[in-house]
């Protein structure tokens, strides 16, 4: 029979003792001790995002056979799990499934939950008073819903070589709803969005999102351009321009017609804008020639585009065309010195390596020919501009809508180069 010889490697303090003040350097330095490579791991991740991370390890006992008859056991048991700081925490939010992953086989295992104060560690951290309650599993996974309060997570695994408990956060947020209007990738899955905040555009790869029509289940095929879409996320946003999404939960629209997608006599009006743009860059494409950026000025387009809607059709345009995108008006890119003199004036200019574009009214918006028959139309002029002799307009553009849809085209009145 092996002699069984027991090494005390490390004793931080009982588990199961009662709350010890521990000095602060101490505490966060927890994490931190190494239990030896012979101790297993637990991989613990949401299940949707497809990775997953090591729990913090806390107390152990692991037996090891040394190979020459005798057997060492190696005991740590650290302090209270809600003592230990700098462990896994994971940021959710909805409805999310926690998978875990046992790096070596075991023998039996629970899961013990305490529901934590966001600003515990302000306030001296463990009080001893959390409730704990037992997390009922099923393949290794439980079910978390997103209900904006922090929890830690114990799990007592034992082994055939021992135990091992193992530590991590969840903090399970409730979901934000926001409006946005989708401006473009509706067809593609790669949406921009405009928000109702002031040049707030986001981006969202719509593969793998759950997407409902009036309710119900459906698919990206439901997505339109111009459609308004409640997204539900978890609140966090990636700081990127476009903005990207933490974590996107789903996407809700609503049929045309609907009292939540009324439609609208302006529906798409974005895309209409984007049609009339890429017209103007195809048209005498030499004036394009070794532009390096443009500017779309939308400040008088008709029609009441939104800050965040100008800013999204912008970057939209700029980014098909592989130019550097602003905003700016004519007399804004001379006073930021964009512009030179043309032909040795110092009243006439000329943009050496972009091109402007602009779209305006022709007409007051509230009037609408009787020749549509009521139908809600717009009329405006367009121009791309990039020196008083390198010019392209079209003139007494209209364009109609047709009724409970999308604005498909438009007819260019007059043509004019300079």
């Amino acid at each position: 029979m092996k002699k069984l010889v027991i090494i005390l490697v490390s004793i931080l303090m009982l588990c199961s003792c009662a709350r010890t003040e521990i000095p602060e350097e101490n505490k966060i330095n927890i994490y931190h001790v190494n239990y030896g490579k012979e101790v297993p791991e637990l991989y613990v991740g949401v299940e949707s995002w497809g990775n997953s991370d090591p729990a913090a390890k806390g107390g152990y006992e692991w037996n090891k056979d040394n190979g020459d008859g005798t057997m060492s056991s190696t005991i740590a048991c650290g302090v209270h799990p809600l003592e230990m700081q700098n462990i896994q925490t994971f940021f959710t939010s909805g409805k999310e499934v926690i998978k875990l992953t046992f790096d070596e086989s075991m023998v039996s295992y629970d899961v013990i939950r305490y529901e934590v104060e966001d600003d515990r560690w302000e306030n001296g951290g463990y009080t001893g008073n959390e409730v704990s309650e037992t997390v009922e599993t099923e393949n290794d996974s439980f079910v978390i819903e997103g209900n904006g309060k922090n929890y830690v997570y114990v799990v007592n695994v034992k082994y055939e070589s021992g135990r091992c408990e193992y530590v991590f956060g969840i903090y399970a947020g409730e979901i934000a709803v926001d409006m946005y209007k989708i401006v473009d990738g509706a067809e593609s899955g790669n949406l921009v969005l405009a928000g109702e905040g002031n040049h707030d555009v986001m981006t969202l790869n719509v593969k793998n999102i759950p997407v409902f029509l009036d309710g119900e289940p459906a698919d990206a095929s439901a997505l339109m351009d111009g459609m308004t879409a409640e997204i539900h996320h978890s609140g966090m946003i990636l700081e990127s321009y476009p903005a990207m999404f933490g974590e996107v939960d789903s996407i809700h629209v609503y049929s045309i017609g609907t009292k939540n997608q009324v439609g609208g006599t302006l529906f798409d009006l974005c895309g209409l804008y984007l049609k009339v743009l890429d017209d103007l860059w195809e048209v005498d494409s030499g004036l394009n020639s070794g532009a390096e950026m443009v500017s779309i000025d939308l400040s008088e387009a008709p029609g009441g585009l939104t800050e965040s809607e100008k800013a999204a059709i912008v970057h939209v345009f700029a980014s098909k065309h592989g130019v550097m995108a602003l905003d700016f008006t004519m007399e804004e890119l001379k006073n930021e010195g964009y512009l030179t003199a043309a032909g040795g004036s110092n009243d006439i200019y000329q943009w050496d390596n972009g091109v402007l574009f602009t779209i305006t009214g022709s007409k007051d918006e509230g009037e609408m020919p009787n020749a549509y028959f009521g139908l809600r139309t717009l009329e405006f002029n367009a121009m791309k501009w990039r020196s008083p002799l390198g010019a392209y307009f079209f003139g007494d553009c209209t364009a109609t809508w047709p009724q409970m849809g999308t604005w498909e085209d438009y007819n260019v009145g007059a043509h004019a180069i300079s």
